[in-house]
């Protein structure tokens, strides 16, 4: 029996591809190795925004020492195919838009991908967590805890994605290019994804696109006619998480949203503003009437107090002011959020972004990424016990490396 590994770098939104092509490969009578040495196909799922660009490249690299034969998914390839062809030597590549391509380099296979089932969690890796774990690798993962994530992994709720692609067309965003235009699921093949949870008895949904308000716009229905008949399936239904609705579709919808706020049944929602200045959000083709969405945001806390509200903001964008920077700093403080994740821009060749003057200098967006970071910065609500989260590993770390128990404890 032929074996594969595969690895995912970047969103939940590719670790959910990564999972269907798990399963594809499984049910296509393949088995998956536990480690990339010895498997027969090597699968990497790519990413091209910021660090996880490097990262994707570097496990590209590393992976064609191995004897497997390497296929190259993601992102990536739409996004920066110059740097992938740069170091890799194969042929085999296909991009997230496309994902049914990969069927081309299994021809024999019986089942095609467009038969496997969206999966409703994301890939996970195929090792025990402390397999091999030195203590550097563990204070690495300790780092990664706190990273901004926008779905908390758990296992017990699952991921429901709505739809692929996206409708917007932000100045300094090549993903576009990589995911491709709206593609709605049907209420049939998402219903039926849910009633598979709830026989599981699983009542909390995570509900995740990479434009979750324009969904249904190709195909006769809308964002919030969705979530009224989610909610109306099952009562027991609770939406955790909502993830990634743009401010103009809280503006479009807002009544329609408020409404669904009142049911106190939606628990989370990433919406990310960006900037506060009505300047930077032309530039960067984001156009929002700021007014009416921190009108919305603050009905819908007043309505549901324990509505967590969480938000992103990009610093450093050409030509941002320190004006428009306290504009905005000062707008997301008015809006109240819960929780502000804070990025340094990022240029992209082909982003028309890059050809947007003059540039903020670098030394000036890490001065403002560190502002922002330590007004927005947030201390936990609760103190992680170690030993509860690692269970033996941290009685041995305690016993061998004390002052890095301590310092990780703290």
């Amino acid at each position: 029996m032929k074996t594969f590994y595969i690895k995912y770098i970047g969103c939940e939104r590719r670790g959910l591809d990564a999972e269907r092509i798990k399963n594809y490969l499984i049910q296509n009578k393949l088995k998956r190795a536990g480690s990339p040495e010895n498997a027969d196909y090597l699968l990497v799922i790519t990413c091209g925004v910021g660090e996880s660009e490097n990262a994707s490249i570097k496990i590209i690299s590393d992976f064609q020492k191995y004897k497997g034969e390497l296929i190259i998914g993601g992102c990536l390839p739409s996004m920066n195919p110059k740097k992938i062809r740069k170091i890799y030597r194969g042929n085999k590549i296909f991009n997230t838009k496309n994902i049914d391509q990969i069927d081309n380099f299994f021809p024999n296979f019986e089942i095609k991908f467009k038969q496997i089932e969206d999966p409703n969690r994301t890939l996970i890796e195929n090792k025990s967590l402390f397999k091999k774990i030195s203590l550097i690798n563990f204070a690495t993962l300790w780092n990664k805890i706190n990273l901004p994530k926008s779905i908390e992994a758990n296992p017990k709720i699952p991921t429901i994605r709505i739809s692929r692609g996206c409708t917007g067309n932000c100045s300094y965003c090549t993903i576009r290019q990589a995911i491709g235009r709206l593609k709605s699921k049907q209420w049939d093949e998402i219903f039926r994804e849910i009633k598979k949870a709830l026989l599981k008895k699983q009542y909390r949904i995570n509900i995740i696109s990479s434009d979750t308000g324009s969904y249904g716009l190709d195909i006769g229905s809308n964002f919030p006619q969705l979530l009224e008949k989610i909610l109306d399936l099952d009562n027991r239904i609770k939406i955790e998480f909502i993830q990634d609705l743009h401010p103009r579709w809280i503006c479009r919808y807002n009544s329609e949203l408020v409404n669904l706020i009142k049911t106190k049944k939606i628990k989370k929602i990433l919406t990310a503003v960006q900037s506060g200045s009505e300047r930077m959000l032309k530039l960067m083709n984001r156009p929002t009437d700021l007014n009416k969405y921190q009108k919305t945001l603050k009905k819908m806390k007043e309505i549901y107090p324990r509505l967590e509200l969480r938000t992103q903001i990009i610093v450093g964008f050409p030509t941002e002011t320190e004006e428009d920077f306290q504009t905005t700093i000062n707008f997301v403080k008015d809006c109240k959020f819960d929780t502000v994740d804070v990025f340094k821009y990022q240029e992209y060749k082909m982003a028309s972004s890059a050809k947007i003057k003059p540039k903020v200098s670098q030394r000036i967006i890490e001065q403002r990424f560190c502002r922002a970071k330590e007004i927005f910065s947030i201390q936990p609500k609760t103190n992680i016990n170690i030993d509860k989260l690692i269970g033996q590993f941290g009685l041995f770390l305690k016993r061998r490396c004390p002052k890095l128990y301590y310092k990780l404890k703290k």
